[in-house]
């Protein structure tokens, strides 16, 4: 009995282990959203941990699952949780497995972290397992939860190993992780297909304006502000509504709210519109919400719409839409957000084999099961958000992203990353730099109109800017180069400082642009210009035009890095 592990899934395993025997107490696990970390954890406790254990979650729906993975592995195991729940999870065990694995004397258990600080430390545990170990900090209930036990070994398994908030998940930051063992991201499991690729649709509510909200130090927006925001919109509900008969109608759909009240209002929309939904929170009885998520999987309720919950952890494979109603200032957030729906929806017998397959064969099977492709559907803007990530800047899909790292925004160099793209063709991925697909040739698609007026949107290829954009940063550039403008009424000293400074940005942005020239030169066997423009843009931060208006200290530090570039 078992699950037979993937590759990468094995390698994952084989690296927690030679971390630990390398003396880390706590090990990071992480691989992209459905990339299978709880079956990889389960696994792990029934070959490779020898004593008794613990696996920690948030909520009801992770127990439910950490429990099932253990099942499927043969491995016994008490559940501490509400006893309704604990009935509803021995019957899943029996539907799924046709007999229970529960067991109250078992070695290992499968416990909330709530219950599991109200109740006294198990004695002998040499072993705690949590799920979504980013929120796992040193001072915070995750981080005491794992102290109840000193003495074992931690592993932490997330998709996402990074804070909104921007602490540091490291031991030496804020948090409790002495070693980071990270698997594939989503753009390597899409492209050698064990993730569903996806379409996005951004109709973003024309009357959504966020211009008011503030980022709170958590790193998300404040949620009374954002919440008002998106309230105040007349179009978000009936767009929301629209957009899924149009284009995802009869399909299954989790949406994300940003408030009750507003689940509320969209429940009743999609209800009126004839549309199988159903409205779960975080403040429903775990019995209810488990209730709800089965009627949910035998799709005899159609649209979930959620507030709170479904950002992380759910399995539902059958999933082929997210509709994004809520904003997020949270890059973790959102790729847990659309991790949802990108989970292989193939049958049992056909998942069997599917380590076996070829990629082109895995590929192809994709394209003829009943989920080939995902739907994101964005009607507040997310996907083109700059988010903050520990102090790196990032917009776009989250494939494109690998830039985890345990220490916070304080240590982290802002500088280099260079994220990746998936082909529209072939669904490999490449950097997102280039302007075709380096295995089957598919261009990079032209931005629409409304992104090109932003230069985050295009990468940084001026060669997509609108002529009002490319007109705004060269009218700056002019203004750099020409003669000094000085304000009337300045007193002889403080014409001649003026002048002195104007000059010297002048000087710094000759030797700069010197630089930049160079650079382009021992890069022009990349591609032509529009590489350059996007390689330039996410190696330094900033775009070319971006760089010819900087002032003379930015310019001297640029230059420095730039020169470095070799």
């Amino acid at each position: 009995m078992g699950v037979k592990l993937r590759g990468y899934q094995h390698d994952l395993q084989e690296g927690v282990v030679a971390k630990w025997q390398a003396g880390a107490q706590c090990v990071m696990m992480t691989t992209a959203t459905g990339g299978g970390k709880t079956a990889t954890m389960a696994s792990t406790i029934a070959n490779k941990c020898h004593g008794r254990g613990i696996v920690q979650a948030h909520r009801s729906e992770l127990v439910g699952q950490l429990s099932i993975a253990l099942a499927k592995e043969g491995v016994m195991h008490d559940l501490t949780c509400n006893p309704t729940v604990r009935r509803q999870i021995i019957d899943a065990h029996l539907d799924k497995l046709g007999r229970s694995y529960y067991s109250p004397r078992a070695d290992w258990s499968v416990e909330s972290v709530d219950t599991a600080l109200r109740k006294p430390a198990k004695t002998g545990v040499d072993y705690v397992f949590q799920d979504e170990g980013h929120h796992v900090l040193y001072a915070n209930k995750w981080g005491r939860a794992l102290q109840m036990y000193p003495a074992a070994k931690w592993l932490l398994a997330t998709a996402t190993a990074g804070r909104a908030d921007g602490k540091g998940l490291g031991a030496h930051s804020d948090g409790v992780v002495n070693a980071l063992h990270e698997g594939p991201g989503l753009g390597q499991l899409m492209g050698q297909g064990y993730l569903v690729p996806y379409d996005i649709l951004h109709p973003t509510a024309s009357d959504l304006d966020l211009r008011g909200v503030h980022i709170g130090p958590n790193g998300e927006f404040n949620q009374a502000e954002v919440a008002q925001a998106v309230k105040q919109s007349n179009k978000i509900v009936g767009d929301a509504v629209a957009h899924y008969l149009e284009h995802a109608r009869d399909r299954l759909c989790i949406v994300f709210a940003v408030d009750i009240e507003h689940a509320t209002t969209l429940l009743k929309a999609y209800l009126a519109a004839g549309v199988a939904a159903e409205l779960v929170t975080g403040k429903d009885l775990d019995t209810v919400r488990l209730s709800t998520m089965k009627r949910f999987e035998r799709r005899e309720t159609l649209v979930l719409i959620n507030v709170d919950l479904f950002g992380e952890g759910t399995d539902v494979p059958g999933v082929e839409v997210v509709q994004m109603c809520r904003p997020t200032a949270s890059f973790p957030l959102f790729v847990q957000q659309i991790g949802r729906m990108l989970r292989l929806d193939i049958s049992a017998e056909l998942m069997s084999m599917w380590e076996g397959l070829p990629i082109a064969e895995r590929l192809n099977q994709i394209a003829t099961s009943r989920k080939p492709r995902a739907l994101l559907i964005d009607h507040v803007g997310n996907i083109f958000r700059e988010f903050n990530i520990c102090g790196l800047k990032y917009s776009g899909p989250p494939e494109g992203f690998s830039g985890w790292a345990l220490d916070g925004k304080q240590k982290r160099n802002t500088g280099g990353a260079i994220p990746e793209r998936i082909c529209l063709g072939c669904y490999a991925p490449f950097m997102r730099f280039l302007s075709h697909c380096p295995n089957c040739g598919h261009a990079v698609p032209e931005p629409d109109e409304a992104a090109r007026s932003d230069v985050k949107h295009v990468d940084g290829n001026l060669q997509w800017y609108n002529p009002e954009l490319l007109a705004k940063m060269r009218a700056e550039i002019a203004r750099v180069d020409g003669s000094p403008i000085l304000p009337a009424g300045l007193s002889t000293e403080a014409r001649i400082g003026a002048v002195k400074a104007w000059h010297a940005r002048q000087k710094h942005q000759h030797y700069l642009r010197e630089s930049i020239a160079q650079w382009a030169g021992r890069n022009a066997a990349l591609g032509g210009d529009d590489v350059l423009y996007r390689l330039f843009y996410f190696k330094f931060g900033t775009d070319v035009l971006g760089a010819m208006a900087l002032g003379a200290s930015d310019a001297e530090k640029l230059k420095g890095k730039i020169d470095a570039d070799n």
